[in-house]
């Protein structure tokens, strides 16, 4: 984000911006100095410590990246309890807040498969929602896959979170750790990707959503627009994509065939699973060397070649131009690229994404296994009954009822 903004290391600018749209995300601290507006926490200090050492350490308020002296254990509850600590996180949040000229929402970003991930992040939600009830929250999860061990626990950890998430958040980006990992493997050749290259390729994604807050004329003025065109009721669950990503360089492509990658399974952030795949709602963001007309035409023969298939045949596609080209991590795998098309659907496959967490959910509590763990911890055996029963009924939520009738 910062390589988006011409930020260096030390928070300046390479020349002064024509318009002020980036100061959503960064506030300007000294003369010409910017910092992001966020706050890092982990309950496992050895993370921010190494952001405190990166390259970009002197742009970070210090006061901002909060640790603790041992991590949660990959248990979901265990980070719940502290009452001080939750103070500690919303005096931090409200300090952020008042240096605010005008809220219009929050963004938070964490993975719902690790204890601090899941138990912080649904914790924070709730403060949020609780203090801030008209401010939107919208939240970019990463979600565990075998493809990217991390804990035994993952599954009982995520479907925990998603119940927050349900009853706090206002749209909730879903990024797929098994589809990150088949993008690396098959798009990049990376064999076994480690977490940087898998953070790399998710960023595209939510540079290319966050880009329409940080830059002039964007397709969604803010993530409140993007609740009301794209989520409906508990269908907030959004499936995303980002094209093209290559290691190599890219051939040249028409705009309606880059519109057209970025609509296939081949760049989706969201695995391959059972089940129905026809869409609610979708928009799609063009960034780069991209001419407006030409978009319109592009959208306009994906629509009519049904590369996506509506429930309700007379939803537009809608879409937004972006002049500003994506960033990319230098010295990294991927290639920089002229243009790009990031898609945000709500779509019926996250039914079937869901339906394999509460499969592995229900194999492993019909044995008990672990949950002593949650129990040790002060969560309720029926705390894990009543978030596995929302679940099912989310994926009951994405069910095609044309269909069913």
């Amino acid at each position: 984000m910062c390589l988006e903004h011409n930020i260096n290391e030390i928070g300046r600018m390479s020349f002064t911006p024509d318009n002020h749209d980036f100061t959503s995300f960064y506030s300007e601290i000294r003369d010409e100095v910017y910092s992001p507006r966020a706050l890092f926490i982990d309950t496992d200090p050895v993370s921010i410590d190494w952001l405190s050492r990166s390259q970009y350490t002197r742009i970070y308020n210090p006061n901002m990246l909060i640790s603790s002296k041992e991590d949660s254990g990959g248990v979901f509850c265990r980070t719940m309890t502290d009452l001080v600590t939750i103070d500690l996180y919303m005096e931090k949040i409200r300090t952020l807040v008042e240096a605010c000229d005008n809220l219009q929402g929050f963004n938070l970003y964490f993975a719902a498969g690790g204890g601090t991930g899941s138990g912080i992040s649904s914790m924070i939600l709730d403060s949020i929602k609780s203090e801030y009830q008209n401010k939107n929250i919208m939240s970019f999860v990463i979600y565990p896959s075998p493809e990217v061990p991390k804990g035994t626990l993952n599954y009982y950890n995520s479907t925990l979170a998603t119940d927050y998430l349900i009853k706090h958040s206002d749209s909730i980006i879903v990024l797929d750790n098994k589809a990150l990992f088949s993008i690396c493997k098959n798009e990049l050749h990376i064999e076994i990707p480690s977490f940087n290259q898998l953070n790399r390729v998710a960023s595209l994604t939510i540079n290319s959503i966050t880009s329409n807050f940080r830059f002039p004329n964007g397709h969604f003025s803010s993530p409140h627009d993007i609740s009301q065109l794209l989520s409906q009721g508990n269908k907030k669950f959004l499936t995303t994509s980002f094209a093209p990503i290559s290691n190599t360089g890219f051939s040249e492509v028409s705009l309606e065939d880059l519109s057209i990658l970025a609509l296939s399974d081949r760049y989706s952030n969201i695995g391959c699973y059972e089940g129905p795949s026809k869409s609610y709602a979708c928009s799609i963001t063009y960034r780069g060397d991209v001419d407006i007309e030409n978009a319109e035409m592009a959208v306009k023969a994906c629509f009519d070649k049904k590369y996506i298939n509506f429930i309700d045949e007379s939803t537009k596609l809608p879409y937004g131009v972006n002049s500003d080209r994506p960033g990319v991590y230098p010295h990294g795998e991927i290639v920089p690229m002229s243009r790009s098309a990031c898609v945000i659907n709500n779509s019926q496959r996250v039914k079937g994404f869901f339906g394999n967490i509460d499969h592995k959910f229900c194999l492993l509590f019909a044995k008990r296994a672990f949950v002593y763990h949650y129990c040790a911890s002060g969560i309720e055996e029926g705390e894990l009954c009543e978030a596995i029963e929302n679940l099912i009924h989310l994926e009951n939520e994405y069910e095609d009822k044309k269909v069913n009738e």
